[in-house]
């Protein structure tokens, strides 16, 4: 008997299988009015034909560019990908009724341009991934953070430059 519940618990074991989602971001430190491509790259993926969950970042600091969203999934011609601004950041949602097969792709890319001072964290949540209605387990517990240095700082940095300069030639 103990045989027999061994070899079942590990059947079970080989087949629990969770994706890992990973947060990518081309610069963690830009000026106001400059831009960081955001990559949610999948890894270890079981088939899915849905999902929707939130990429969570500070709204009053960055600002989501329309029209930037791409991924791996549109290549498969899906019936709805999208994503939305929310006030959290954006929900991003997938519908199709075929499952994605592949295991390791991009889930999304997409720009955000800095639109104030500060820093933010980047996180996802919320996140369901289906197929047929049934749960598939996901690991989605990566973080990023970025941040905008204050213009002025490099001003006053700059300006005591010139100063120090300006006062060693005088000497």
């Amino acid at each position: 008997m103990k045989k027999i519940i061994l070899i079942i618990s590990l059947l079970f074991g080989f087949n629990a299988q969770a994706g890992l989602i990973s947060i990518e971001l081309s610069d963690d430190h830009v000026g106001v009015g400059e831009s960081i491509t955001v990559n949610l790259i999948a890894s270890d993926f079981s088939p899915f034909d849905t999902f929707d969950f939130d990429f969570e970042y500070n709204t009053s600091l960055f600002s989501y560019e329309m029209d930037s969203l791409t991924s791996d999934l549109s290549l498969a011609l899906p019936l709805f990908f999208g994503a939305t601004e929310n006030g959290n950041g954006l929900a991003i949602s997938f519908v199709d009724f075929f499952p994605y097969l592949n295991t390791d792709f991009v889930l999304a890319s997409f720009e955000i341009t800095a639109t104030s001072v500060g820093s933010s964290e980047f996180s996802l949540g919320n996140v369901l991934f289906s197929d047929f209605f049934t749960p598939i387990d996901v690991d989605s517990s990566a973080q990023a953070s970025a941040s905008i240095p204050e213009p002025s700082t490099w001003i006053l940095f700059l300006g005591a430059l010139m100063l120090f300069g300006r006062i060693k030639r005088s000497v």
